[in-house]
């Protein structure tokens, strides 16, 4: 995009999710949406072991696959990533997608000096980081960094897959959040983040917003946080100038 619009001004902004609930509900769009359960296979939900979740079995499937090395190779025409990113590489998505080419295509799991990248692109690239589940907080900071009008979102209840709404599987996190590990680390610089800009932009969008218990506290979510590679990072601004 650069080039064919070279000189053009661009800002990058980007939405976080859940790590953990990102890798289910990936796994429920999945099912309810590929022919051939994004490689999976038709009936991953009759193998794997006794007691397992079907969503635990979906990741089972997919590992066998990777481990086996029957990946698609060649990605099919007009994506911008080859097509095993998306059906074998399940590990820190998140990661992956900021942290960009260099961590694309490397084997699970990505390492530390990934998470390094995706940090480093967040921190000097990204004018606004937000996340899926403090939307409305989101919403309101980053409108008054553009300088619009804040109006509280229309809620979609059609969603893609509804997996917001479902009970993920009591098995899911132990037999796969240790593929989120450095996408929790994301996730709380992001949380972080917000956190820093809501504090700056409190007139507007209130010092207990639809986010703010979250405030004034670690994010559980990130363990130690993004403190190990803090020193790696240039800190800069986050607000509108």
């Amino acid at each position: 995009l650069h080039k064919l619009m070279a000189g053009a001004p661009f800002i990058y902004i980007t939405s976080l999710r859940n790590p953990l609930q990102r890798l289910f509900s990936w796994y429920s769009y999945c099912d309810m949406y590929s022919p051939n359960k994004c490689h999976a296979g038709k009936k991953f939900a009759g193998q794997g072991k006794q007691g397992e979740s079907a969503a635990s079995r979906f990741y089972s499937a997919r590992k066998k696959l990777y481990d086996q090395g029957s990946m698609p190779q060649d990605p099919p025409v007009g994506t911008f990533h080859p097509n095993h990113l998306e059906y074998t590489l399940d590990d820190n998505y998140q990661t992956r997608m900021l942290c960009g080419p260099r961590a694309h295509d490397h084997p699970i799991p990505v390492t530390n000096n990934h998470l390094v990248c995706a940090l480093e692109n967040l921190e000097k690239q990204y004018i606004f980081v937000g996340t899926l589940e403090r939307f409305e907080d989101s919403l309101c900071v980053l409108s008054q960094m553009l300088k619009l009008p804040h109006k509280p979102s229309v809620k979609n209840d059609k969603a893609a897959t509804g997996s917001a709404k479902k009970a993920m599987p009591a098995d899911f996190g132990p037999n796969w959040g240790h593929y989120t590990t450095l996408d929790n680390e994301i996730y709380s610089y992001g949380n972080d983040r917000l956190d820093v800009q809501l504090e700056h932009y409190s007139a507007a969008c209130g010092s207990e917003s639809a986010g703010g218990s979250l405030r004034g506290r670690k994010h559980s979510e990130g363990g130690a946080r993004f403190s190990q590679v803090d020193k790696h990072l240039q800190r800069r601004s986050y607000f509108a100038s």
